[in-house]
């Protein structure tokens, strides 16, 4: 396998473990056209992205869905820092409340009313941060890449049943360590009967990539990244060009050390609004987390 292969192999594979970190967020409304689905293609004309600057730090939109049930499932915003060599991620709640539109919009819905475009435009009125790149990706990866590396060991913080029929979801995991297959990983990560809701959620799924980066990306599995390219390449969709993902390649791999992938969510707390549940976000300190961890 030649270097620029690998190196796009390896960004792939990392922007997929980026993903794991936000959580499978489900909700009720479908997509409208097909816009932007996760098919394999490179998009060079999303409009909203912004141009990346030579060594200074960018940040890819990275975005799931579920084809089959045609739902959005994960956004969050990964910063890459060429210089310090960190990777940092900021994971948005399904239900964040925005206005589009002069309308108040759970912020998981932005892609049913514009597609990738509207979600990048959305993303940085709520942040304030640009946004260079996106990454679609279809979350049925997730299962296949995790069954590809055989299995996470993990630690299942409580039992964990729940069944929805309507979305083919059926979760029932024990409490306690355990390896963690495909099929048992995604119910990790959909799972969502939690005493805070998505707060809790998404800590599960940061503890959970943590443990993925520390047991996957070894050399021990480098043989395995053909395999987990495959799976990526046909369930993905970016504006990110192979030379650019090469470049990503070469910055990703200079990040040895796992704590340098950190994890944010956006600060807030859940409340009822009428008869609508929100996440609503606080502002101000959204703003510090934003000034002082990302650039």
């Amino acid at each position: 396998m030649n270097v620029k292969k690998y190196l796009l192999i390896v960004t792939c594979t990392t922007l997929i473990f980026a993903i794991f970190s936000a959580g499978i967020i489900y909700f009720n409304s479908a997509f409208g056209g097909g816009v932007n689905m996760p098919d394999g293609t490179v998009d060079e004309h999303v409009q909203g992205l912004e141009e990346v600057e030579k060594s200074k730090p960018y940040n890819i939109l990275v975005l799931g869905v579920d084809v089959e049930a045609k739902l959005t499932d994960v956004m969050m915003l990964c910063q890459i820092d060429p210089v310090d060599h960190q990777v940092s991620m900021l994971s948005i709640p399904r239900d964040t409340r925005i206005k589009l539109n002069n309308r108040n919009i759970k912020i998981n819905s932005s892609f049913s009313h514009g597609g990738v475009e509207q979600v990048i435009n959305c993303v940085k009125d709520l942040t304030g941060l640009p946004v260079h790149h996106y990454f679609l990706i279809d979350t049925k990866a997730f299962r296949d890449t995790i069954d590809a590396l055989g299995g996470v060991y993990f630690t299942v913080p409580r039992k964990m049943d729940y069944e929805d029929p309507l979305q083919d979801l059926y979760i029932h995991l024990e409490r306690g360590y355990q390896l963690l297959d495909g099929e048992k990983a995604e119910q990790l990560v959909r799972f969502r009967r939690y005493t805070n809701g998505d707060i809790d959620r998404i800590k599960v799924q940061q503890d959970f990539l943590k443990e993925l980066i520390e047991q996957k990306l070894t050399a021990a599995y480098i043989l395995k990244i053909p395999e987990v390219y495959s799976i990526v390449e046909k369930n993905s969709s970016t504006d990110m060009t192979r030379r650019e993902m090469i470049d990503a390649g070469k910055q990703l791999l200079a990040v040895k050390d796992s704590e340098k992938f950190r994890s944010f969510t956006v600060p807030g707390e859940g409340q009822y609004i009428g008869e609508v549940s929100y996440y609503v976000h606080y502002k101000d300190d959204l703003k510090t987390l934003i000034e002082t961890e990302f650039k």
